[in-house]
């Protein structure tokens, strides 16, 4: 079957897009195909309830104009919980008047949306291939359990229960619950991405992308206090590989393996 010179330009132009549109509908059912059918918009996302409704709480006491900084049931005491997040969808809900579980939702998809596009242009600018913009929802979907089939029913979806010792489960069950971790973990991704471009030969501007890095990833820090840890392990060991890579430093590799060992022996 032949095609027109100006069809395969269309085509051409348009399969990005469509890769991208691709991704972010999988990621959307991901976030939204396991409340479907009850309220996905306006309803809560009891998944880990207790653990839920605590943050909940904080967003709804700054929502109201309440103690931003006290314990979030009983008004009492200093709370320093990293609590950045909350205080957003606290904030976003009074000044658009919508519901905390409402504005717990957009903010959530739209922040892990925007996390997904931005993957998906730059696997396709990388590597030139339209597909590449697909790889981001490929990536979400896989691991233990894993099933985009299986659904919009909660019990049957991709949800594993924690009645035995130890579950593992793929970052789609933990992008659920668009809570903090999901928040930071969509931070810290974008500033490993902003890190990736600045040290690529030749970069363009790569001190506006370092600082952005650090900001995104230093900015988890007041979110959620195990993603900013993995942020940071990660910048640290990539940036600390790279330049033991290009310096080709003798010197420098023996030094960098004498810290990393006495680290790990002082524990």
């Amino acid at each position: 079957m032949h095609t027109s010179p100006g069809l395969r330009h269309a085509l051409v132009r348009v399969a990005p897009f469509v890769g991208i549109a691709t991704s972010l509908v999988v990621i959307w059912w991901i976030v939204m195909g396991p409340i479907m059918g009850s309220d996905p918009w306006t309803g809560f996302r009891l998944y880990f309830a207790n653990d839920q409704l605590s943050y909940a709480r904080i967003a709804t006491n700054v929502a109201n104009g309440g103690p931003w900084f006290s314990e979030p049931f009983t008004h009492t005491g200093t709370s320093y919980y990293p609590s950045l997040w909350y205080f957003t969808i606290g904030l976003f809900s009074a000044a658009t008047g919508l519901s905390v579980p409402t504005g717990w939702t957009v903010l959530g998809v739209g922040l892990v949306s925007v996390t997904i596009a931005l993957f998906a242009i730059t696997a396709w600018k990388l590597s030139g291939r339209w597909w590449a913009t697909i790889t981001p929802a490929l990536a979400i979907t896989a691991g233990t359990s894993s099933s985009l089939l299986q659904g919009p029913n909660f019990e049957g979806f991709w949800q594993t229960r924690l009645d035995h010792h130890a579950v593992l489960w793929g970052p789609f069950a933990t992008l659920f619950t668009l809570n903090a971790e999901v928040a930071a973990l969509s931070l810290a991704a974008l500033g490993l991405l902003a890190f990736l471009l600045a040290s690529l030969p030749k970069p363009m501007r790569p001190l506006p992308l370092l600082l952005t890095a650090g900001l995104l990833i230093g900015i988890t820090a007041n979110i959620q206090t195990y993603t900013f840890l993995t942020g940071l392990f990660l910048l640290a060991t990539w940036g600390t590989v790279l330049v033991l890579l290009r310096e080709r430093s003798k010197r420098l590799v023996v030094s960098t393996s004498i810290v990393l060992a006495a680290a790990l022996l002082s524990g």
